[in-house]
């Protein structure tokens, strides 16, 4: 994604799959919402049974933390294919709206300077959290 696109006034920009996030939320900036991009794949089951609700919460605070939570439409890269899990599509949406709300708490107050230092620090807490239980 080039910072041309940020440039053309669009309100929004929609990403799929094939766009890194971070690289994406730096070209738009502050200037354009990203729409997009969470790998549907993830909430499919497998046969080993490693995708869970837990594992949904951890691959969404990822896209949080790389697209920001702010100006993100949070949703399916390439959409919904019909053989998702209804459990894991509703850990998906819950973990959006939990997380995200977290993640801009821990921003009150920052300056936009230090907004990506604050989400890197807010990262590391967070994966802390899960790492330590």
């Amino acid at each position: 994604m080039n910072q041309q696109l940020s440039q053309l006034g669009f309100d929004v920009v929609t990403i799929d799959g094939s766009v890194d996030r971070a690289s994406a939320r730096v070209a738009v900036n502050d200037k354009t919402a990203l729409q997009g991009n969470y790998d549907p794949a993830e909430l499919i089951p497998d046969e080993a049974g490693t995708r869970t609700p837990e594992t949904v919460r951890e691959t969404t605070i990822s896209m949080l933390i790389e697209l920001g939570p702010q100006r993100l439409i949070a949703n399916l890269g390439e959409g919904l294919g019909g053989k998702e899990s209804p459990d894991l599509v509703k850990a998906f949406v819950d973990s959006v709206h939990e997380e995200s709300e977290k993640i801009i708490k821990s921003l009150e107050g920052k300056e936009s300077p230090d907004l990506v230092k604050a989400v890197v620090d807010s990262v590391h807490e967070e994966s802390e959290k899960i790492i330590n239980g």
